[in-house]
């Protein structure tokens, strides 16, 4: 069950469904220890919360192994890297 925001600098506590936003992330598959029918392999989900601050700029992803992962947005990326160029350029005060 989700309880608070994903975000782990974050506390805003899971109230409202339309409050943020809700990420189902399929983690990897893997072999239960118990025998299952034709023994497959099986599949997880899991939910993921990110409230409304923190979805503005960040997104929740799967990594190259199929675990969930907190990413910057595009947006948030550019913004930063515009932010960044910009302080770069300007002089130092004397």
């Amino acid at each position: 069950m989700v309880g608070k925001c994903a975000n782990p600098s974050c506390d805003h506590q899971f109230r409202y469904l339309h409050r943020g936003r809700l990420f189902l992330v399929d983690q990897p598959r893997f072999m239960p220890e118990t025998e299952v029918d034709f023994h497959d392999e099986v599949q997880r989900s899991e939910y993921f919360w990110l409230c409304e601050r923190c979805c503005e700029t960040m997104t929740i992803t799967s990594d190259r192994s199929g675990h969930a992962v907190i990413a910057l947005r595009a947006h948030a990326m550019e913004a930063l890297e515009i932010v960044s160029s910009n302080s770069a350029s300007v002089a130092p005060r004397k």
